[in-house]
């Protein structure tokens, strides 16, 4: 009865009650507040009791009940499919992190202890970066890499490995890719924390062949590849601003892969002038800016689709075939002008007079005689 809650709700004489007004207005009873049975401090259920002590209260809470008693008929085919679907549920493949929430961690007094005998070393300390860890997770693996002498950072760009749960394509992965990162199953960590010091990381090296076998690429060879030179190397781009992901992130992994990318538009002499000495420009688009490269396409010059980047840094080789080209539709030719219309001039006096000598033509109504032509006769002669 005593407690801050307690205490304000007093002073700013809000109702207090009890376990009991809130279990009868669950059960559909408009229970009054102010009776003495709901006020603090009188005898009320237990809050964390069982269906059969529920029914002990009256007959509405029994007949509520009832149906907790009686059995649900199930198909036994209906049956088998939820068995199967709790059993895919609970598949590593669908909730990876299962796998590693038990997985034992050092204490910081451990960490400490470790590190300090491993101060003489001159060995470069590993950057370990996690991707698609919960939080859980993660604090346990890492605290086994700080265990091991090696770091954890936020940033992929600073890692010497990158730690994931699958290799589907993602922007940390693209980026570890780029910069020639180890990318590693969570066992590379386990097994040498258990052995006491780290085992070679290319035996531990993600391996998913269904995101390989998708995008056409071997994540062994790309880093390999990656680590001896950039895949982007020399080459200048240029990013229209709708693409997806965003031009700031596109233009990252571009500059991790050793390209340059141009903040301005260039016009198509520019292009046009790379192209010709070394075709070493390339154009990222897309097709919501049509109006944006309607000139680059007026002049020839292809546009590749984002797909461009991540294939290349996925493979670790340009492909420049028309399968990554947005096809945007060809303005129109214009149209030859058409001859202008001579402008009537107004008839002159000659023409006019001569308009005025033409015979007139009388039309008579169809089928009627033609009127008798009078001719003139002796004038009559008055009385």
């Amino acid at each position: 009865e005593t407690g801050e809650k307690i205490t304000k709700a007093k002073e700013w004489n809000v109702p207090i009650v009890n376990y009991n007004w809130l279990l009868e207005c669950y059960f559909g009873k408009m229970a009054n507040i102010d009776l003495p049975q709901y006020q603090l401090g009188a005898p009320a259920q237990e809050v964390n009791t069982t269906p059969y002590a529920l029914e002990q209260i009256d007959n509405l809470h029994r007949h509520m009940l009832l149906g907790w008693h009686a059995l649900m008929p199930q198909e036994h085919q209906r049956l088998m499919q939820s068995q199967k679907l709790q059993q895919e549920l609970q598949a590593e493949n669908v909730f990876p992190n299962l796998k590693y929430r038990e997985i034992e961690a050092p204490s910081e007094e451990d960490i400490i202890e470790a590190n300090e005998k491993r101060r003489k070393s001159k060995r470069p300390p590993h950057r370990f970066a996690l991707c698609g860890f919960e939080q859980d997770v993660a604090e346990r693996i890492s605290k086994q890499i700080r265990f091991l002498g090696a770091e954890v950072v936020k940033d992929v760009e600073q890692c010497t490995h990158l730690v994931v749960l699958n290799g589907k394509r993602s922007v940390p992965l693209l980026k570890a890719i780029a910069i020639g990162a180890f990318v590693v199953r969570p066992e590379y960590i386990l097994t040498s924390y258990e052995s006491g010091k780290w085992q070679d990381a290319i035996a531990f090296l993600m391996k998913d062949d269904d995101s390989e076998r998708m995008h056409g690429y071997n994540l062994k060879a790309s880093i390999i590849r990656a680590r001896n030179a950039r895949v982007l190397q020399g080459i200048r781009i240029y990013i229209t601003p709708s693409v997806d992901p965003s031009r700031a992130t596109l233009q990252r992994l571009v500059e991790l892969s050793g390209g340059e990318v141009d903040a301005e538009r260039p016009t198509a002499r520019q292009v046009g002038e790379h192209l010709e000495r070394d075709g070493s420009y390339l154009i990222i688009g897309a097709e919501a800016d049509v109006k944006l490269v309607e000139y680059l396409v007026e002049a020839h010059i292809p546009i590749y689709s984002p797909e461009f980047i991540f294939q290349a840094i996925l493979r670790q080789e340009i492909d420049a075939s028309s399968a990554l080209r947005i096809v945007y539709p060809r303005p129109a030719p214009p149209q030859p002008p058409q001859p202008a219309q001579p402008t009537p001039q107004p008839p002159t006096s000659a023409q006019k007079a001569q308009q005025g000598h033409q015979p007139q033509v009388v039309v008579g109504r169809p089928g009627a005689q033609p009127a008798a032509r009078l001719t003139p006769g002796p004038a009559p002669v008055r009385a």
